[in-house]
């Protein structure tokens, strides 16, 4: 919500990918052509790479992974006035207000996510985030404002019906934020057209989140150190598999805790890790606001996710991590490493300063 995955600097994030793909500076006759391109969409930057026939068909199907953006966008934005899930703002409180069929699938998600997260992450928050004015310079709100943004928040005032594509609010006042759920719906729809369009070997790497192409051998992804952002401390190795993570860098209060309405306490950062991006998108948001011990047990508990905690201890940091990461878990660029419920720390290094990561609550 930002919500990133791993703020890796460009040169650093190209550098992976020229060493999954192993190539030493010589083409073999034959060989795909390697195709990448960026653009600026949801607010931010989105990089897809990939392998085709010829380099005029791997920029056309880029093109589509990016189409595929723009349309989820015209379907989520709440910068925008005229989108379907901005127009819910204005629905009537307690009546069933029709959107598109597709919306009503993401919110339905996006509830799942907020049940998944104990409502660490939220996405009916737009009250909170206006208060804080986190779109802007920000600012400390009132007690009384946090109250009444609180009062107009949550997705327990929210019905979704995905069969009769209706979505009713039972608070007058309430409004989305698809900060925190948005690029990942727009990374399932972009990975679709890639692979249908022809695209092989591809990986997006969307505002930090990344997704690694189902069919191809998958690549090694590197998590940063939660104050350098071009500092990786971690490779996994993905395939078919998104990987977001949540951290407050250098931007202390930019992520909020929907059941305070106050700022996420700062601990360091959380990677998650799993099949669909909505969900990854959204669970990297709430699991960062549970915690380390609450946000850890909390994924140890639910099927299909993975997960990375990061702890900022002053001169070293503290990973800990569920059980099944050590199937993704190509190198720990520091050691040594422990998994989850071994107190000691793991990364005895001075940590670093710099670096600022998503904000998934406020974009």
């Amino acid at each position: 919500m930002t919500p990133e995955l791993l703020r890796m600097s460009r040169s650093c994030m190209k550098l992976m990918f020229w060493l999954s793909l192993g190539l030493a500076g010589t083409v073999s006759v034959g060989a795909p052509e390697t195709v990448e391109r960026e653009a600026y969409l949801m607010g931010t930057l989105c990089t897809i790479l990939g392998e085709a026939s010829s380099r005029e068909q791997g920029l056309a199907a880029i093109e589509t992974g990016f189409s595929a953006i723009e349309a989820t966008e015209a379907l989520l934005s709440t910068w925008r006035p005229d989108t379907p899930l901005a127009r819910l703002g204005q629905a009537h409180p307690g009546q069933a207000a029709e959107v598109p069929p597709e919306l009503a699938r993401l919110l339905a998600a996006a509830r799942e996510a907020w049940e998944e997260s104990a409502g660490g992450f939220d996405p009916a928050i737009g009250a909170l985030v206006q208060a804080w004015d986190l779109r802007g310079p920000g600012r400390v709100p009132t007690p009384g404002e946090i109250a009444g943004a609180l009062a107009r928040s949550g997705m327990q005032k929210v019905v979704v019906d995905t069969s009769r594509a209706t979505v009713t609010l039972k608070n007058e006042g309430l409004f989305f934020d698809a900060g925190g759920f948005g690029k990942g719906a727009g990374l399932a729809r972009a990975g679709d057209a890639l692979t249908r369009a022809g695209l092989h070997n591809w990986l997006i790497n969307f505002g930090g989140q990344v997704l690694v192409d189902p069919d191809g051998p998958g690549r090694d992804i590197p998590v940063a150190h939660p104050r350098d952002r071009d500092r990786p401390v971690a490779i996994l190795h993905l395939r078919g598999l998104s990987a977001a993570t949540s951290s407050l860098g250098q931007r202390p209060g930019h992520i909020l805790d929907p059941r305070s309405g106050q700022p996420a306490e700062d601990f360091g950062s959380v990677t998650i890790v799993g099949a669909d991006p909505l969900r990854v998108d959204a669970l990297a948001t709430g699991l960062f606001v549970l915690g380390p011990d609450r946000g850890l047990a909390r994924a140890e508990s639910l099927p299909g996710v993975e997960a990375l905690y990061l702890l900022d201890r002053g001169d070293h940091l503290e990973a800990r991590a569920t059980t099944g990461l050590q199937k993704y878990l190509v190198e720990m660029l520091v050691s040594p490493w422990t998994e989850k419920n071994k107190s000691q720390p793991v990364i005895n290094r001075p940590a670093l300063d710099g670096g600022s990561h998503r904000s998934p609550h406020s974009k």
